[in-house]
């Protein structure tokens, strides 16, 4: 259950680097993510995490795969989703 959570907070975590209101620069986000993604605790919490839902299980892909680039992708959709609709964004949080 730690794990599941851990990782989940990551993807929360890396959501926030590529969010409009961080001021870093592009190499610098990407260097963040990658120290992230590549961090002992994520390697070993993403090998015995969990997930609950499929939507879950799809967001952990990049840090599975290890991919800096997929996992900035990624947390663009998730904070356009979560600036332009914040009710569907909450239903899909609560339903992680």
């Amino acid at each position: 259950m730690i794990a599941r959570r851990y990782v989940e907070r990551l993807v929360g975590c890396i959501e926030n680097v590529t969010n409009p209101n961080c001021k870093l620069s592009k190499a610098e986000k990407r260097e963040k993510i990658k120290e992230m993604i590549f961090g002992k605790n994520a390697r070993s919490c993403i090998k015995i995490a969990r997930p609950r839902s499929l939507m879950m299980k799809l967001l952990l892909f990049p840090i599975k795969w290890k991919s800096v680039m997929l996992a900035m992708v990624e947390s663009n959709v998730i904070s356009m989703v979560k600036s332009s609709n914040t009710k569907l964004f909450a239903t899909l949080k609560a339903k992680r």
